[in-house]
This record gives C-alpha cells, structure tokens and sequence, in this order.
C-alpha cells in the first residue's frame, strides 16, 4: 500500500504500512521485502500507474502550482528519501519542517502563478504529511505516536467538503490513514478495533471509486489520452479497493471468520481479474489465502482448495522462474 497484504499467520506476518507519498511523482507497486520479513509501502516503490494518474487528472481542474505548494513537495521529497535509506529522523524532520510551512504561511506576492494554496489543498497536504509521519512512527514501533499522527490526518481529511476538487483526493489520503490505524491496533493485538478501521477504509475506496464513475460519466471524452487516463485511474483505484478487501479477508481469517474471510478473498479475486490478467506476489497470496479457507475443516471445499494451491503453484513458478 508497492501494495503488501497482512496474512495475519502466525509469525510470518507481512504487514501493509502506507507509507510516504511523493505529491508530484507518487509510485506504487507490489511487494516490497523489508529485512524484518515484512512487507510495506515506502517512498521507493513504484506507484506510477496509481498516482501519476490521478495527478493528472488533478492538474487538468487545477492548472495553477503555488510556489507553497512547490516548497511544500520538495520537503516531501527529502523526506521520502530519507525514509526509504531508514533515516527517520531526517524524514520526520522534513515532514514536521513541511508542516510548519502549512501551518505558518508565508504569502508571496510575485509573479501571477504563484501565491497560496487554498483551504482544501492546505487540509489535504496536512492529512497527506501526518500520514507520512504516522509511517514513520509505525516503523519505529512508536504505535501511541503513530495513533495520533494518523488521527490528526483523519480529522484533516475529513474536514475538506465533498464540492472540493480537493475531495477526491481527500478520500484516498484517508482511505491510507485508516489502513495504517488498522495496522496499529492490530499491532496492539485489538483485532476487532482494527478491523472496524479496514472496514472504513473501504467504505472510502468504494466512495473514490463511485466519485470516480461520476466524473467520468459527466465529461465529454474527446481524445484516446483521456480514454488512457480514465483506465489509468480505474485500474488504480480498483487495485487499491481490491487490496483492501484482501487486508479484511485476512483479519476475518484471524477471528475465525471463515465464511465472511471466504467472501472477501473472492471479492478480491474478481476485482483483480477486472483490471488485470497478470500476476505477482499477491495474487499468490490471494491464492494461497483461498485454497487455505477452502479446506478449512468447517467449509471442507477441498477440491476447491486443491485447484487454489496448483494456481499458486503456477503462479510461483512463474515468478520465479
């Protein structure tokens, strides 16, 4: 979340932190191996699918960058890049030097298409750095830091308006911040509260998804590009929605919620093979998850499970190879 799911077995545990976003280039992509065995979402990935996209997008509604908003990235930037070395000091300190600048303005008055960014862009660039900095203090395992970081970006999330052309994007930060909260408790072994918060990151997805379909209904499509950057965004918001039922499919595994984690996991399924034919590491999770609910002693589906588990070694062969 580039995009990691939490199997949730035993020790094995690969855990999904959204991790720090660049403003002007995000990257995402799946699977990242840390060295600690977990798998997570750092400024290294590639998420050009997912964010350059909807940047993109974004830019068409908004055509002016303020030199804030300039200054704002770059102290971003350096941050990411101080993440992804595991510098996190320097990252926090870009991050809270960033803050400071949203917090405190400076007003520029020089030529015409520099100034200020407006109330909205200012709450989303906050939710979007104290989801950094909650990243931060998830891999310091400083969880009562990262607790309320990420609450903060929540509230700031939340107070930008639905006309917003800020709201779309407002939705996804959230979506991010919910996930990693989930992470927190579930970290804090409160399973139940932790998958309260997935929950209500999908809620979101579902909603930038459904903002999405609006948007797009509503607009004159005139040029191939446009047609590229509809699917640019479908594609990455359905990964990000399937990512997320994957992550409660796992938790409702972890509470011995066979049937529901049954009906997640194949939601997951369908929503990748929507927007793609090819697979990597998580749909050999994915599969693996499925033939192991299949042949869960109270479903008993075993020729399912048995299908599930020669697809997963295919697909492992595949990769591998």
């Amino acid at each position: 979340m580039e995009y990691t799911y939490s199997q949730f077995e035993g020790d094995a545990q690969r855990e999904p932190v959204k991790s720090p976003r660049k403003w002007k280039v995000f990257s995402k992509k799946f699977g990242k191996n840390t060295a600690d065995g977990t798998d997570r979402r750092d400024a290294t990935t590639n998420r050009d699918y997912d964010e350059q996209s909807r940047d993109s997008a974004a830019r068409e509604e908004r055509k002016v960058v303020t030199s804030e908003e300039k200054e704002i990235s770059l102290l971003n930037d350096k941050g990411n890049e101080f993440f992804v070395r595991g510098e996190f000091n320097g990252a926090l300190r870009m991050y809270s030097e960033a803050l400071k600048l949203l917090k405190n303005p400076v007003v520029i008055t020089a030529e015409s298409r520099s100034g200020m960014m407006d109330t909205a862009m200012r709450r989303f660039h906050t939710a979007r750095l104290l989801v950094n900095i909650g990243a931060v203090h998830i891999r310091r395992e400083c969880y009562e830091d990262a607790m309320s970081s990420l609450e903060l970006s929540i509230r700031s999330s939340k107070l930008i308006p639905e006309k917003s052309v800020h709201y779309y994007r407002s939705l996804e930060v959230l979506s991010d911040a919910l996930e990693n909260l989930g992470l927190v408790y579930y970290k804090e072994k409160d399973l139940v509260i932790s998958l309260a918060m997935y929950n209500d990151a999908l809620d979101a997805r579902r909603s930038c998804l459904d903002l999405l379909e609006q948007k797009w209904k509503s607009r004159l499509i005139k040029s191939k590009d446009e047609v590229r950057k509809i699917n640019e965004e479908k594609f990455a918001c359905k990964m990000e929605l399937a990512s997320t039922v994957q992550q409660i499919a796992l938790l409702e595994e972890r509470q011995g919620n066979i049937g529901k984690a049954i009906e997640r996991c194949e939601e997951a399924v369908a929503l990748r093979k929507e927007v793609s034919p090819e697979v990597d590491e998580s749909s050999l999770t994915l599969l693996n998850a499925l033939g192991r609910l299949y042949s869960h002693r109270s479903v008993g589906w075993y020729k399912e499970a048995l299908n599930n588990f020669e697809k997963a070694y295919e697909v492992k062969s595949q990769l591998h190879d």
